[in-house]
């Protein structure tokens, strides 16, 4: 693996999309990954500066370089992993800007277990189980270009964003 660090971004808040982990980078050392996420935290904190309360910084650990803003509810975080020769996939949950690297067989996994919770819910719907849930597939599921990457909304609570390591 040519690449050993992973730099993920996150972000939540007001008006969030299917757009996570769309500022992916890898890197060869960790003082390289490190560096980036600290630098890309610091250019999201100054970029709103100017137009609103600015965002205040925070860390989790070593590697997680975060900023929010609590009156508002927006954070989002640049997130550094090692990672492993068998690491294939991403699994953000947006809600709350948690990050999971998964193995092949993991991602498989856990997109046939979301699968079958919208289609319950959907089942569950339709049956008049819980006449407040949505029956429409896009209501829960966002494909975007990449079918291997989509954004799960509102299943168990949670969005969910997944992102293939390339």
């Amino acid at each position: 693996m040519k690449n050993k660090y992973i730099v993920i971004d996150t972000w939540n808040g007001e008006g969030y999309t299917s757009e996570n982990g769309t500022e992916i980078k890898t890197f060869q050392t960790k003082k390289e990954a490190l560096k980036y996420a600290k630098d890309s935290r610091k250019g999201m904190v100054n970029m709103y500066a100017d137009i609103k309360e600015p965002y205040t910084p925070y860390e989790i650990d070593d590697n997680i370089f975060g900023w929010g803003d609590e009156e508002i509810g927006d954070y989002g975080s640049y997130q550094v992993y090692e990672l492993k020769p068998d690491d294939y996939a991403i699994e953000i949950l947006v809600n709350v800007n948690e990050v999971f690297i998964l193995s092949e067989q993991q991602y498989k996994e856990r997109i046939k277990e979301l699968n079958e919770e919208v289609f319950e819910s959907m089942y569950k719907a339709l049956t008049l189980d819980n006449f407040h849930a949505p029956t429409d597939l896009e209501e829960y599921l966002y494909l975007d270009d990449n079918i291997n990457e989509p954004f799960y909304h509102g299943v168990n609570d949670y969005d969910y964003q997944f992102r293939i390591i390339k």
